[in-house]
């Protein structure tokens, strides 16, 4: 399926980023879905171009954040000490979890501060990302002039 170890890291990794992104951008269209609906007592502010920030107490979900992030970092010892020693497939399922894990920290930690920011922020990552990663699969291509810029020696 995968011509070369570079396809095949490219591949997960693009998987993984945008798993990333979409969990937490589905969180945080819940969140604003859940203020609108007043489910909770989520309070919001609006900003100069319209945009609503929602504010969600910290005291609400300290402890399931907490939970997750320790999850999360179990998760992530087990896919560096059990999953290398696995098949792709149950490796990129436990990868998965992780990546969904990050995407729900992530949103709640953007729900804490500025999701319209961060959401912005995380997609430019991820754009930037797969750009890369599209110029350097042209074989005309060579970065390698560009190291002594970004390698300290």
């Amino acid at each position: 399926m995968f011509e070369s170890l570079y396809a095949k890291t490219f591949a997960i990794l693009g998987a993984q980023i945008l798993i990333t992104w979409l969990t937490t951008l589905v969180l945080i269209v819940v969140a604003r879905g859940l203020y609108y609906a007043k489910k909770f007592q989520f309070t919001a502010t609006e900003s100069e171009t319209g945009e609503i920030d929602i504010h969600i107490p910290w005291e609400d979900i300290a402890t399931p954040s907490i939970f997750i992030f320790f999850f999360q970092f179990f998760i992530g010892l087990g896919l560096i000490y059990w999953g290398k020693d696995q098949d792709i497939s149950i490796s990129f399922i436990w990868f998965s979890i992780w990546s969904v894990l990050t995407g729900t920290l992530l949103g709640i930690y953007l729900l804490l501060r500025n999701e319209n920011h961060g959401s912005k922020a995380l997609g430019i990552t991820v754009i930037i990302t797969l750009i890369v990663g599209l110029i350097g699969t042209y074989p005309r291509v060579n970065l390698l002039p560009l190291g002594p810029f970004f390698l300290w020696r």
